[in-house]
C-alpha cells in the first residue's frame, strides 16, 4: 500500500499564522498538520516544490517556492466562517527526475481522491499540472473532474 505520509514532508509550523485572537480566526489556526487528523479532513492541502520543468523549458526558475510562500500568506488570511475540516499534507518529495517526481505526486494525488478528499495542489512549475490531471483521469476517467491552474 502506498504511503502518502513517507512520500511527503510536513510543512514548517512557523507557516501557519496564528492571531490569538477569538473575533478574528484565520486559517493558519484552523488547518492541521498532525498526521492523525487527515482521516477526519475534507479538504487536503498538497505542495510540489520544483521547477524543473521550468528549466528544461528555458523557462525562469523560481516556482520551486510557490507552496511555502503561497502558504505563508494563505494561512494569514480570515478563515471566512468555514466549517470543513482542512488538512496541510505538506510538499510532495522530489525525486532524482522529473518524470519520477510526478509518478510519486500522481500516486499521493490518487491515494487523496481515492480517500473521497478534495484537493487543492501548490505548485512548482506549471507542468505539474500533467501528475494532476493524470491522477484525476486515472481516478474518475476522463470526465466529471474540474482543475484549475493558477
Amino acid at each position: 500500500m502506498f504511503d502518502i505520509f513517507q512520500n511527503t514532508s510536513r510543512p514548517e509550523n512557523e507557516l501557519f499564522f496564528h492571531k490569538n485572537d477569538p473575533n478574528d480566526i484565520r486559517l493558519g489556526e484552523i488547518v492541521s498538520s498532525a498526521v492523525q487528523k487527515y482521516e477526519s479532513s475534507e479538504i487536503i492541502i498538497l505542495g510540489c516544490p520544483q521547477d524543473e520543468g521550468v528549466a528544461r523549458n528555458k523557462g525562469r526558475i523560481g516556482a520551486a517556492l510557490a507552496p511555502d510562500a503561497i502558504r505563508a500568506q494563505f494561512y494569514k488570511l480570515t478563515n471566512f466562517g468555514i466549517k470543513k475540516n482542512i488538512f496541510d499534507l505538506g510538499n510532495t518529495n522530489i525525486c532524482g527526475t522529473l518524470e519520477e517526481t510526478h509518478e510519486i505526486h500522481i500516486k499521493i494525488v490518487k491515494t487523496i481522491l481515492k480517500d473521497e478528499k478534495r484537493i487543492i495542489v501548490l505548485g512548482g512549475g506549471n507542468d505539474i499540472s500533467y501528475a494532476d490531471g493524470r491522477a484525476m483521469a486515472e481516478t474518475f476517467g476522463f470526465e466529471n473532474w474540474l482543475a484549475v491552474n493558477i
